[in-house]
């Protein structure tokens, strides 16, 4: 059994996040998406006062709503050091400092293919008997496990989830365990821009703290 990296992303919450600022033209001009990366659009961007989006063929997508901001790499990459989504996020945070914001969250999701995630999530993480006696077979099953860190509230999640493979023209569903982790850390007093940046700068050391922990949980032989 193999964990597959999914997606990492940063989410800064803020108060007074303006949607309407993202399309293409601004990341470029304002050099938060350089020309020189050679960039390519994967959608239409989407922009509205409530939600704007930009995609690119990158597998990183770019989200602000009124409350937040996010930079998100599904590309699958297993070293967070290859990807630009920290630099896209520290450089949106450094063009746009006065936003009132509010907290950090640094979140990977993996996931574990197995045969029947609910009967792998039982057998490891529920006692023999606690449930008492059923009728009928337990259907689904998530759990949360959450950490107080240094600087950080830490909440690990596991829950039955599938995975989307493409094969040709078709796409196929793999089952098995989707794994999420979120370091939250909260940023007090304004403004708040420098606290986001030291934030945003722990997340290859977030995931390496998480890789013990989650080890720690999971079957030896994983």
């Amino acid at each position: 059994m193999n964990i597959i990296p999914v997606e990492f992303s940063i989410v800064v919450a803020g108060e007074d996040c303006n949607p309407t600022v993202l399309n293409p033209d601004f990341l470029r001009c304002r050099e938060i998406v350089p020309e020189q990366w050679g960039w390519e659009l994967a959608d239409t961007p989407f922009t509205t006062r409530g939600l704007s989006i930009v995609s690119y063929t990158s597998d990183v997508l770019i989200k602000v709503e009124p409350n937040r901001f996010q930079v998100i790499d599904s590309s699958g990459v297993a070293d967070v050091a290859q990807s630009k989504a920290i630099q896209i996020a520290r450089r949106y945070i450094e063009i746009l400092p006065h936003v009132r914001y509010t907290a950090v969250g640094n979140n990977v999701q993996l996931f574990l293919e197995v045969d029947d995630p609910v009967q792998f999530l039982e057998k490891h993480f529920v006692n023999p008997g606690s449930l008492g006696q059923q009728e009928s077979a337990l259907k689904d099953i998530e759990l949360s496990f959450t950490y107080d860190r240094e600087d950080a509230c830490l909440t690990i999640s596991f829950e039955n989830n599938v995975l989307l493979r493409e094969q040709g023209d078709k796409v196929k569903q793999a089952p098995g365990v989707g794994i999420a982790a979120n370091f939250h850390r909260e940023c007090t007093g304004y403004p708040t821009n420098a606290q986001v940046l030291l934030h945003i700068d722990k997340m290859a050391g977030d995931i390496s703290s998480f890789e013990p922990i989650l080890h720690r949980l999971l079957p030896a032989e994983i």
